[in-house]
């Protein structure tokens, strides 16, 4: 396994470096709201606000996020993986995890 793998399966999810960022974000905050997303987003210099509301928009499209209105205030909308999504980042985690550690034992090793 190496970096190509989490490309690979990037790429065969039809996911852009966007999407998985966003993806990323909520993984690691769910459940979160937009604000959240987007204030990361701006303060990590990743994305614009509207470009994390189009990739956001996009991962709902493609079933891999889940929105919820809120109980008590209905014009918030909470965002979560779906099982498909906790899916792929468990798949995409394991990938990137692996080069990781394959890295770390190259450079032990003497080899990079």
């Amino acid at each position: 396994m190496s970096i190509f793998d989490a490309q690979y399966i990037r790429d065969k999810a039809g996911l852009s470096w966007g999407e998985d960022y966003v993806l990323g974000l909520i993984s690691s905050t769910a459940p979160t709201i937009y604000s959240r997303i987007a204030a990361l987003s701006n303060k990590q210099k990743a994305l614009t606000s509207a470009s994390a509301n189009k990739y956001l928009k996009m991962l709902v499209e493609k079933d891999l996020v889940r929105r919820t209105a809120d109980k008590k205030d209905l014009r918030l909308i909470h965002y979560t993986l779906t099982g498909k999504g906790e899916k792929l980042v468990k798949e995409l985690k394991h990938a990137i995890k692996w080069t990781r550690s394959a890295q770390d034992n190259e450079r032990e090793r003497g080899i990079v």
